[in-house]
């Protein structure tokens, strides 16, 4: 559907796997209580092949089934592979498009957090259930390297939506009990 979508929109993409060319290598994730199974995590990114579909202005939607060191198949949590594809490639940016427009607090949406104010949220039970593995991978991503990471829905994806998360130092200004912050430059 994703493919179809970027095609409809004059995008030339192509859906690939983690096994196609070897894209995504694993190890079976380990867990200390229970054995999950199938279930893997990013030990390796293909980087080169993606840009060889980037230098065809071929746009890579990639599932996260990714190709194990023991030949089997294993399935990798879908942000968990965007952040290391990110690493890898190296991105500057990162948009983890979801359903939901982002990081919610009382049903409205957190436009901006730091890594602090987010591992604070979770602590206090604000952002839970299958945003956490999410703002993880996001946090995850911020401190290997990618410098600004969004999760946001697709009717955010163009028009600056979304939870920004970013290690940038925000300045505030207190306007009648509101508070606007601007990014400081250097």
């Amino acid at each position: 559907a994703i493919v179809k979508a970027l095609l409809a929109a004059g995008l030339d993409a192509a859906g690939l796997s983690g096994v196609d060319g070897g894209l995504l290598r694993c190890r079976k994730k380990q867990h200390p209580t229970a054995d999950l199974g199938l279930v893997g995590e990013i030990i390796a990114v293909r980087a080169g092949l993606l840009a060889h579909f980037v230098a065809q202005g071929i746009v890579p939607v990639i599932s996260p089934i990714s190709l194990g060191e023991d030949g089997q198949t294993y399935n990798v949590n879908a942000d968990e592979a965007a952040g290391a594809i990110a690493r890898a490639i190296p991105a500057h940016t990162l948009d983890f498009v979801s359903n939901v427009p982002g990081v919610l607090h009382d049903g409205r949406l957190l436009p901006e957090l730091t890594p602090t104010q987010a591992d604070s949220l979770i602590a206090a039970g604000v952002i839970n259930g299958g945003m956490i593995p999410k703002v993880r991978a996001a946090l995850d991503a911020l401190d290997r390297g990618v410098s600004r990471v969004r999760i946001v829905n697709l009717a955010g994806l163009g028009c600056g939506g979304g939870t920004v998360f970013s290690e940038r130092v925000f300045s505030e200004t207190v306007f009648s009990g509101s508070v606007t912050a601007y990014p400081l430059t250097y």
